[in-house]
């Protein structure tokens, strides 16, 4: 069980590595439409509600209390951050998936997209999570399987 693990996560990761890094090497790689040649206007994308803020977070403008903007500019710094962790995690670790929701996810619905494509991201990640089990502890956990 332990070997297909390790070379299903190691294919993976090289695999999602590769992806990652020709979409940083050639421009204009990582947009969907090139990538497919798709020109659907309706094609769903998985950073939908990660990109609606629109840039960086910024507090508002006009707040009474001082405290009250402190708290807000901290929020919106720990935000910040945290979604780029996600959006670093989701572009290197799932390199290969997003350019295969790039090129055939025009074909699906919005809801067949989420399942078929988040499908595969859980897959992975349990994959990664299993091996990381595995490599920190040294036991294989379906080894009763």
């Amino acid at each position: 069980m332990k070997d297909i693990l390790i070379k299903l996560v190691f294919f993976s990761v090289f695999l999602s590595l590769a992806v990652t890094i020709m979409q940083e090497a050639i421009p204009g790689f990582d947009n969907p439409s090139f990538a497919g040649g798709l020109g659907d206007s309706n094609m769903y994308d998985a950073q939908t509600g990660i990109n609606e803020l629109g840039g960086d977070l910024s507090p508002e403008a006009l707040v009474e209390d001082e405290s009250d903007m402190l708290d807000r500019l901290l929020d919106s710094i720990g935000l910040g951050i945290f979604n780029k962790v996600l959006n670093f995690l989701d572009k290197w670790m799932f390199g290969f998936v997003n350019m295969l929701q790039g090129m055939f996810g025009g074909f699906f619905s919005e809801t067949l997209n989420t399942l078929i494509f988040g499908g595969f991201k859980t897959m992975i990640t349990l994959l990664y999570v299993i091996t990381a089990i595995w490599f920190f502890t040294g036991k294989d956990i379906g080894e009763k399987y």
